[in-house]
């Protein structure tokens, strides 16, 4: 699938909202791909292509859940919308014919992560949190470092965050302590 026909798709069966930072997501996986050495038209690809789920209602995303067969983590349970990565990455292979391993594992570990996660999968996680339009305290330092050290990033991330979820009774999904682990 072109990216033209997937951003025709996109705009057509995403909000504006949605479909607008799927595209600055897109542009910015692009250039850190250039940064740190990764495929560049893939990091767009799978940057363009990482929220196809995500505007699927609670009821919807159970029933691909199950369907995909996607580990239930009690984070999941607590949010079943969660998992829109995993059931994104279904969509696309299921739906569309998309293939391509590696865009695919980074669409589907963009919102908790993962063990040994590579340099694709940690371009998509850091872009959907830093693109232009995002605000919170700290960005601009997260900003920074991104460009620098993806893994440095994605540490700096949780740890801004852990007090945001913590505040929030939120669970962290197991996935995102073993990417932790095994970030270098």
């Amino acid at each position: 699938m072109t990216n033209e026909a997937m951003i025709t798709y996109l705009k057509a069966n995403l909000s504006k909202k949605r479909f607008q930072h799927s595209m600055r997501v897109a542009k910015l996986s692009k250039d850190l791909a250039k940064i740190h050495g990764a495929d560049p038209d893939k990091a767009y690809f799978a940057g363009l292509v990482h929220d196809i789920a995500k505007e699927l209602d609670d009821e919807t995303c159970l029933l691909y859940i199950q369907k995909a067969n996607i580990y239930k983590d009690p984070s999941i349970e607590a949010n079943p919308n969660l998992a829109h990565g995993e059931i994104a990455a279904y969509l696309l292979s299921t739906k569309f014919g998309i293939d391509d391993e590696s865009i695919l594992n980074a669409v589907r570990w963009h919102t908790y992560g993962r063990a040994n996660m590579t340099t694709l999968d940690k371009i998509v996680y850091l872009a959907d949190i830093i693109e232009p339009k995002r605000q919170f305290e700290h960005i601009d330092d997260l900003r920074k470092i991104v460009v620098e050290d993806l893994n440095a990033a994605i540490h700096y991330f949780f740890d801004l965050c852990v007090a945001y979820l913590s505040e929030k009774h939120q669970i962290v999904h197991q996935n995102t302590y073993d990417m932790l682990h095994t970030l270098r």
